[in-house]
């Protein structure tokens, strides 16, 4: 959902789910070709409103998965990036090992994703919201980026 400040809300929120209210804004919206999807304890999503998919990923994506790579866990991750609704790029981070979802946010924050998307995961879990952390993909995209 958007605010009147732009960026995303988290003040739609239906039954305590932000997957039941982004599923609603895509019906709503005529969204057809476009699904929700959510990320679990294995995914990092990632939103950067300064690329676009034509480009290559910021710098601080590179940066950040140097770093992760050092984990030991995490050693070797894959990521697949696709366009966002509004011509940016998504990025999909597939995570060898479980993070909490704070670390997870974290972790986002520190690849670059926008931050107010970030700050408002935070947010959503310090109200007990249910899964803040989710993309808007086209269908024909979905098992093509999620499948690691």
């Amino acid at each position: 959902m958007k605010n009147a400040t732009g960026g995303s809300d988290v003040h739609h929120v239906l039954d305590g789910d932000h997957a039941t209210a982004a599923r609603a804004y895509l019906v709503n919206k005529g969204f057809t070709d476009w699904e929700v999807v959510l990320a679990d304890d294995v995914t990092l999503m990632l939103d950067y409103d300064d690329s676009c998919i034509y480009n290559p990923l910021p710098d601080k994506f590179y940066r950040a998965l140097h770093i992760l790579d050092q984990v030991p866990e995490q050693e070797g991750v894959t990521f697949k990036t696709s366009a966002s609704k509004g011509g940016n790029v998504h990025v999909i981070v597939h995570l060898n090992y479980p993070m909490p979802i704070v670390e997870r946010i974290a972790w986002q924050a520190a690849f670059g994703s926008d931050p107010k998307r970030e700050a408002l995961h935070l947010l959503s879990v310090s109200r007990g919201e249910l899964n803040p952390i989710l993309l808007f993909m086209r269908k024909p995209e979905v098992q093509k980026l999620l499948g690691a």
